[in-house]
């Protein structure tokens, strides 16, 4: 393995990171927590409170002639070096009330994340293993591992650096967010080499070896680290080349086939620009098997449902409506769906709502059951859920607000 400089760590991971589909607990209200530069970086905010709500408004005015996506990483960085991570954490929910777009954060968060650390890089470690990973598809925690390997200059990726830098302990899904980054850089690191890359993860621990393969074939179908280091170009999500990855996929068995197959439903929700029946009807399909299949679609649902720009209705209820003649799947569906949803924001709750306001008429009590119990693990004020379930008929806003059976 050949040595990586700041110039070849530094890139964006990525729209969609998630496959695992777990809420392991964050905080609508931020939480205080001892870690940050100053004390402003770990002062509590409520993305409800009023200089916080006034602040997401100034950014949103601010990004109304820019560039969506730049602008706001620009505003945000502003913040968290200006007036701390928490801060810009709390304005950065608030705005997500204003601008839909905004739910969909990861990149944002991303950029948040690298700042928090170039405050203060001798405290990575800390940043690390405290730093929300329930919020934005664990953009935070990408941006702090981001900035802390473009720091070192002797950096050398391998299996065992890996274990020793994603071990998180009983922190599951840090650790597995921590691996899936870390293959994207395995794939950088061997120039976009899939064959010579693919060894990296082998040694990886258990636990999260799995997601250093799928983090390998992510940046593979979608070339966003390579494409930022002139490696390789930014791909064409046309039918010839979806079919030439759908090839490839296929050659593979096994773990590595599963894993090639979970990014190709990002692939085909590209291709068929967000419409779920055609999503659905490829990846199961022309995958080899099952197991393939439902990967694929797994992290289409997360593509389709989180998309940043508004969802009709009908395209919300088409995402799980392939499973509606079996209860069991149906609700399996429902259930990623709102992990989706929920990996990335509780605001999030809107579009939960409307898949079980509209769906089957036989699963909605059952449906509002699983979304309340979803956001009651995630959010554990009783206040904070009224508002997020205030969109609710009145027949089914109690089940959101204190379900407690999934």
């Amino acid at each position: 393995m050949k040595k990586m400089n700041a110039r070849t760590i530094y890139f964006l991971v990525g729209d969609v990171v998630l496959i695992g589909l777990i809420i392991w607990g964050g905080l609508f209200l931020i939480e205080e927590n001892t870690f940050g530069h100053t004390k402003k970086d770990f002062v509590a905010y409520a993305s409800t409170d009023p200089q916080i709500i006034t602040e997401a408004q100034r950014v949103y005015t601010a990004c109304t002639q820019g560039t969506f996506s730049d602008c706001y990483e620009a505003e945000f960085s502003a913040l968290v070096r200006s007036k701390g991570f928490r801060y810009g954490e709390a304005a950065l929910l608030a705005l997500q009330d204003i601008d839909e777009r905004t739910k969909s954060c990861h990149v944002i968060a991303h950029e948040m994340g690298r700042v928090l650390f170039n405050k203060n890089p001798s405290r990575w470690r800390e940043f690390a293993k405290e730093i929300n990973v329930s919020l934005c598809a664990s953009g935070f925690l990408h941006g702090v591992l981001e900035a802390r390997l473009a720091n070192d200059s002797n950096f050398e990726l391998s299996a065992s650096f890996i274990n020793e830098f994603c071990d998180s302990g009983t922190d599951g899904l840090r650790s597995r967010m921590c691996s899936h980054f870390m293959g994207h850089l395995a794939l950088l690191n061997d120039d976009g080499n899939l064959k010579t890359a693919l060894p990296t993860c082998d040694d990886v621990q258990n636990e999260f070896q799995f997601d250093c393969y799928i983090g390998i074939f992510m940046e593979d179908h979608q070339k966003r680290a390579l494409a930022e280091h002139g490696i390789a170009p930014l791909p064409l999500y046309t039918r010839s080349y979806v079919d030439s990855l759908r090839k490839q996929c296929n050659s593979y068995s096994d773990h590595l086939g599963v894993a090639c197959w979970i990014e190709m439903g990002e692939v085909y929700a590209k291709l068929y620009e967000y419409e779920a029946l055609e999503v659905h009807k490829s990846c199961y399909g022309e995958s080899n098997t099952e197991a393939e299949g439902r990967a694929c679609y797994d992290k289409g649902i997360i593509a389709l449902v989180t998309h940043p720009l508004p969802r009709k209705p009908q395209q919300l209820l088409d995402i799980c409506s392939p499973f509606a003649s079996t209860k069991e799947k149906y609700m399996g569906c429902l259930g990623t769906t709102f992990s989706a949803l929920f990996s990335y924001s509780p605001k999030f709750t809107d579009r939960g709502i409307v898949m079980c306001e509209h769906g089957p008429k036989v699963y909605t009590e059952d449906c509002f059951k699983n979304l309340g119990w979803q956001l009651q693990s995630l959010i554990p004020s009783v206040a904070e859920r009224e508002i997020l379930c205030s969109s609710a008929s009145k027949r089914y806003k109690q089940l959101c607000i204190t379900s407690t059976v999934s």
